[in-house]
C-alpha cells in the first residue's frame, strides 16, 4: 500500500528538500528542461482548450506557472495542504486565484468528464503503488471528451547488453541530418550494469510497466498526441554529462535536442525510465 501519511505529514524541510531535489545539478536541470520543454511545446493546445485546468500533485509548482496562462479556472490537486500552499505562493498574481483541493490521486474530488485539461508530472503515480492503474482511470476519468490529459509514467530501466545499444546508436540520424557516431565516447560498457543498480526503485516507489500502459491506451483508444522518453542518454549517467557541459552553452542545447530526438524515437522504448505522455481523448 501506498504510504499516503507520509505525504500527509509534509513539513517545511520535505518542501525544501523537494525543491532541492530538482535544483542544481547538470542531471536535475536536464530532467526538468526537458519536463518543461515538453509542456511549452503544447501551450497552444493547452490555451485552445476550453477549462477548467487541473494539476494533480503539484509538489513545490514547477511545472503550474504556464497553466496560469490559460483564462479559465485552475484547480490544483495535493495529498499535502503544505504543497498546495507551497504552489500558491510560487504562482504570479492572477484576476481569478486557483482552487486548492487536497485529494488523493487514486480518488480525485472531481466530476466526471469535467476538465478540458489535467496534468501529472514528477512521480505521482511511481508513489501510488498498486493503485497507480486506478489513479491514471480516475484521471482520465475527469477529463471531457476531446479534453487533454498530460502524465508522467515513470517505468523500469531495461537491462539492455551494451552492444545492442551501441548498434542501435551506430549511425544513428538526428533531425537536422547530423550523424552522430562515436557512441563508445558516451556510453560506457558498463552503463546498463550501474544504470539498473543506481535506477533500481527505493521501497515507495514502484515504477509502472511500460506494456500495461500502452495496453491502456490502445484498450482506451485515446489519441496520442506526444510521447517523450526523458533523458534516455545522460539521464542515467550524470558524471557523463557533467563532463559533455564543461563546452559551454551550445553543447547544453546540443545535449536537449539529442536528448528530445532520441526520446521520442520507437526503437528506444525499450530503454525504459520516466515517460511523458500528452493523450487526447476522442470527441465521442
Amino acid at each position: 500500500m501506498p504510504d499516503r501519511d507520509r505525504w500527509r505529514r509534509v513539513t517545511r524541510y520535505d518542501v525544501d528538500r523537494e525543491r532541492r531535489r530538482q535544483e542544481g545539478t547538470p542531471y536535475r536541470d536536464l530532467l526538468r528542461t526537458l519536463r518543461q520543454r515538453f509542456l511549452e511545446a503544447h501551450e497552444r493546445e493547452l490555451l485552445q482548450t476550453p477549462g477548467p485546468i487541473v494539476e494533480v500533485g503539484p509538489g513545490t509548482g514547477r511545472y503550474t506557472r504556464i497553466l496560469t496562462h490559460h483564462p479559465g479556472p485552475l484547480i490544483l490537486v495535493d495529498v499535502s495542504k503544505r504543497m498546495l500552499r507551497e504552489t500558491f505562493a510560487t504562482l504570479p498574481p492572477q484576476p481569478r486565484p486557483p482552487d486548492l483541493l487536497q485529494g488523493d490521486a487514486a480518488v480525485l474530488p472531481l466530476r466526471s468528464r469535467s476538465v478540458g485539461w489535467l496534468q501529472s508530472l514528477g512521480g505521482v503515480l511511481g508513489f501510488l503503488g498498486g493503485e497507480a492503474l486506478r489513479a491514471l482511470e480516475e484521471m482520465a476519468e475527469a477529463v471531457r471528451p476531446g479534453g487533454f490529459l498530460l502524465l508522467e509514467v515513470p517505468t523500469p530501466l531495461k537491462k539492455v547488453p551494451p552492444e545492442d545499444w551501441l548498434r542501435r546508436w551506430e549511425g544513428w540520424q538526428g533531425p537536422s541530418g547530423e550523424r552522430f557516431r562515436g557512441p563508445a565516447s558516451l556510453i560506457s560498457p558498463d552503463h546498463w550494469d550501474t544504470a539498473v543498480r543506481e535506477s533500481r526503485p527505493r521501497r515507495i516507489f514502484s515504477p509502472l510497466d511500460f506494456p500495461l500502459v500502452e495496453g491502456w491506451v490502445q484498450e482506451t483508444r485515446w489519441e496520442v498526441r506526444d510521447r517523450l522518453l526523458v533523458a534516455p542518454i545522460f539521464g542515467s549517467r550524470p558524471e557523463i554529462l557533467n563532463e559533455a557541459i564543461r563546452h559551454g552553452e551550445a553543447e547544453w542545447a546540443r545535449i536537449i535536442d539529442l536528448e528530445e530526438s532520441v526520446g521520442r524515437d520507437p526503437r528506444f522504448r525499450c530503454v525504459g525510465g520516466p515517460f511523458l505522455y500528452l493523450l487526447r481523448r476522442p470527441a465521442s
